[in-house]
């Protein structure tokens, strides 16, 4: 086999395995609406007290009368056409709600990894220049324990944890 052969199947298996990740990944997310206690249709009404007949409504207006897989192929299928559904929160169009925050989010990233860069980049300096000292090892073990962190840690550590 030639080499450009190789590199061609080895993309291949990766975009494979990505869109395999991506497939079980949408399942696992789209099956937690299930998963959650209560009814959706409850959430819906957002406290206020409603009736069967209106609860029937909401059901048969956002598809919670479907069965689970079917109301699952027709939303991936409409997510590989472009239309990510509706937001039950907001009211809105799902792609236009991430159009919307698009900016905030590519300035948040861009800070970020500028920060981790600069930070980054000191930190492996110091730690080259102090080789073999305990500053190298805490500097070791705070981009250990940093890298293994989950993203939602820090808010954690600093008290302003949701959970």
């Amino acid at each position: 086999m030639s080499r450009t052969t190789t590199r061609a199947l080895g993309v291949l298996s990766r975009l494979a395995g990505m869109a395999a990740t991506l497939l079980v990944t949408s399942f696992l997310v789209f099956s937690s609406l299930y998963l959650a206690p209560g009814d959706p249709a409850s959430f819906l009404v957002r406290g206020r007290s409603a009736g069967p007949d209106e609860l029937a409504q909401i059901r048969h207006r956002y598809g919670f009368d479907e069965p689970f897989f079917v109301r699952y192929w027709d939303w991936l299928g409409g997510v590989l056409h472009g239309d990510f559904g509706r937001s039950y929160v907001f009211h809105q169009d799902v792609g236009s709600v991430i159009w919307s925050r698009l900016p905030s989010t590519l300035l948040l990233i861009a800070a970020s990894a500028l920060l981790i860069a600069v930070v980054g980049v000191a930190a492996g300096i110091v730690g080259a220049l102090r080789r073999g000292t305990r500053t190298d090892s805490m500097l070791m073990l705070l981009v250990t324990v940093g890298a293994a962190a989950p993203p939602s840690s820090p808010h954690c550590c600093c008290g302003r944890c949701s959970a």
